[in-house]
């Protein structure tokens, strides 16, 4: 009995580390990453652990249908932000994934400068 429960708990011990591994992958502070899960591509924008862009978007989207895109800052979800290169506001996927130089602006004008290594492979399943 001792043996087999020595077993299981090495078992869950182990797919509990693999999870948690996996979780701290979607995330990585200085590019994006990405994931997918019943028709869904999910892809994070990580400046820091409470900092990031998240961007959600259907595998097969109705005609219309846009992505969803979030803000957050030190750990609060920014409302009315604005994505920006250097000289031009940024209003589609294709020109996230385009950007060289990626800032949210938000609040009085303050400028988060976002990081953009990973992005056209991030948001590739991404199309508006």
């Amino acid at each position: 009995m001792n043996k087999i429960f020595g077993i299981l708990a090495t078992g869950i011990v182990g797919l509990f580390c693999s999870a948690t591994a996996f979780a701290q992958q979607f995330g990585t502070p200085g590019i994006w990453t990405s994931g997918w899960g019943q028709g869904l591509r999910e892809a994070k924008d990580t400046v820091n652990r409470n900092t990031y862009l998240y961007v959600a978007c259907k595998e097969f989207p109705e005609s219309g249908e846009k992505p969803y895109i979030a803000l957050t800052v030190n750990g609060r979800e920014v409302s009315g932000f604005r994505l920006t290169t250097d000289s031009e506001l940024v209003e589609s996927i294709q020109g996230i994934r385009r950007a060289k130089v990626l800032y949210a602006v938000y609040g009085q004008n303050t400028r988060l400068k976002l990081p953009t290594k990973g992005s056209a492979k991030a948001l590739a399943g991404c199309t508006r």
